[in-house]
């Protein structure tokens, strides 16, 4: 099998950045978290903005990743855990070359990643080109597909387990998106079927591999 781009599918969880917000709002020390947050949605709605805070003050908190080339395939995943947001976002940048091409499935998640790097001071080698792929299947006729459904319906799989941690969710999620977007390269005329069923069996090997460490 021979792909000439390689692919970083990728998922990311985030949080308020709640010390952006108190920062931004100068609210008083004495406000808990919960009441940072609150606060900085109630502006959001009285402005008749989403119900949801702005790609800068979303935290990345963990990250799940799937490198797709032509010397196979394997998954990475980073979470905080008393590192810094900084590392998690460098150790990510690390692994896009020139030629990479990113995919994610929502088309948030890739200006909360770019903003988020921006504001850590991040570097990268190169920054890739993008396919959001739920706005792609979407050809703007019609709402974006959710990514459960969707899985579900071609009969993929799931990520709707309880009590998964936000790096687990990740990595079921990513799972599902690269099986998607590994139909979505054989619709497009870059993968025959011969390659799309070594790039499953790769990824098979790939998620045994994960689990294995």
């Amino acid at each position: 099998m021979f792909l000439s781009t390689t692919t970083l599918a990728f998922r990311l969880a985030c949080e308020p950045d709640v010390a952006g917000l108190r920062a931004l709002h100068a609210l008083p020390a004495g406000l808990s978290d919960f009441q940072v947050i609150e606060y900085a949605l109630q502006k959001q709605r009285a402005a008749d903005k989403p119900d949801s805070l702005p790609a800068a003050l979303q935290r990345v908190v963990a990250l799940a990743a799937i490198e797709h080339g032509a010397d196979g395939m394997r998954c990475h995943q980073w979470a905080l855990e008393g590192g810094s947001e900084r590392e998690l976002l460098q150790q990510f940048l690390a692994r896009i070359n020139a030629g990479t091409r990113l995919v994610c499935w929502s088309a948030a998640e890739l200006p909360i990643l770019l903003q988020r790097a921006l504001l850590n001071a991040c570097e990268s080698v190169s920054w890739p080109n993008a396919l959001r792929l739920a706005p792609a299947l979407a050809e703007g006729q019609e709402a974006e597909p959710q990514l459960e459904v969707l899985a579900s319906l071609a009969g993929i799989g799931s990520a709707t387990a309880e009590g998964l941690t936000a790096i687990q969710r990740c990595r079921a999620e990513v799972v599902l998106i690269q099986q998607i977007l590994l139909r979505y390269r054989c619709l497009h005329g870059e993968l025959t079927a011969v390659d799309f069923q070594q790039a499953l069996a790769a990824l098979a090997a790939a998620e045994n591999q994960e689990r294995g460490r």
